[in-house]
């Protein structure tokens, strides 16, 4: 369900909104910030989701996600691959983002703007900070209609045979180490080898008083 309809038409969906991004700034003059961001700290991080926002609109105009297996373990061999389930899930993060990002201001029921005041841990300083009005998921309904259609119309069954792409990480390696994966069999093996290794050897009490006697 999720590779043969959802993900393809998430997909669709922020495509078709990049286009009508592209179009209104066609021909403005841009600024772009951008900003990576790795699934978890440290040496274990697998993906990189880096995002390109536009500075004076606060849009997100281009998303990418990197797995580590396709850059090989180097950070400067960045390759775009097609995760599908974590790149949905990176484009529907920019597409609730963007849907949302011109909220007006929350109102008090006397119409005054509603505010929140805010730490600010690097100025040390409180601050106050404008409440927009709630998301309202707009863009929902149109992608699980799209989603729905698309398994109506489907003449094939929902079990058939998912397909790799060559360009996927799990082509590359079977997980971020970028070495096979060993059977935990011979892992034990092998630790038990080398703790026997490291032992030293222990001489019997019996066995040299029976060495002396005979001396």
């Amino acid at each position: 369900m999720q590779t043969h309809f959802i993900i393809p038409e998430v997909k669709r969906y922020w495509e078709q909104m990049q286009d009508e991004i592209w179009d209104i700034l066609s021909g403005e003059p841009v600024v772009l910030c951008g900003d990576g961001r790795n699934d978890s700290p440290g040496h274990s991080a697998k993906y990189c989701m880096y995002a390109f926002m536009e500075q004076h609109l606060d849009v997100i105009v281009d998303v990418e996600v990197v797995d580590k297996r396709q850059t090989g373990g180097i950070s400067t061999n960045m390759e775009v691959f097609r995760n599908d389930a974590f790149v949905s899930r990176t484009y529907l993060a920019a597409i609730d983002h963007n849907a949302h990002v011109f909220r007006k201001a929350a109102v008090t029921a006397s119409g005054k703007p509603k505010h929140n005041k805010v730490y600010s841990k690097r100025s040390k300083n409180w601050r106050v900070k404008v409440v927009k009005e709630p998301r309202t998921y707009d863009f929902w309904p149109t992608i699980a209609c799209r989603i729905l259609k698309k398994r109506v119309d489907d003449e094939e069954s929902i079990l058939q045979k998912v397909e790799i792409p060559k360009e996927h990480p799990k082509n590359i390696a079977q997980s971020i180490a970028l070495k096979p994966i060993p059977k935990t069999s011979d892992l034990v093996e092998q630790s038990l080898s080398r703790f026997a290794a490291s032992t030293p050897a222990q001489s019997h009490p019996t066995a040299d008083a029976q060495n002396a006697g005979t001396t």
